[in-house]
């Protein structure tokens, strides 16, 4: 649930979170991440793994999506219309 905070920030999980893997990261702080965001509210996650070039959607209702390089990624629910090739992103 968002709210605003007294400074005006707003409070809550964005409805889509994109988290990038970085090097440093494990499996286990990425999915506690993931679940974090779902369990706040959000709508959906990618989880994008510049090493492998693939990614991962998480959304809240449970579908897990994994994606190759060939892959597109979507949430019509958020961004109605927009898809964005993984090829874009490690051409």
């Amino acid at each position: 649930m968002k709210s605003v905070d007294p400074d005006g920030w707003v409070t809550g999980a964005p409805d889509l979170a994109v988290e990038v893997i970085s090097p440093s990261q494990t499996a286990p702080e990425m999915q506690r991440k993931i679940r974090q965001f779902l369990d706040d509210g959000a709508t959906a996650v990618w989880v994008i793994d510049p090493e492998d070039k693939s990614a991962a959607i998480y959304t809240r209702d449970g579908r897990f999506t994994s994606l190759g390089v060939g892959g597109i990624l979507t949430c019509p629910e958020v961004l109605p219309g927009f898809e964005l090739p993984l090829s874009s992103l490690f051409g």
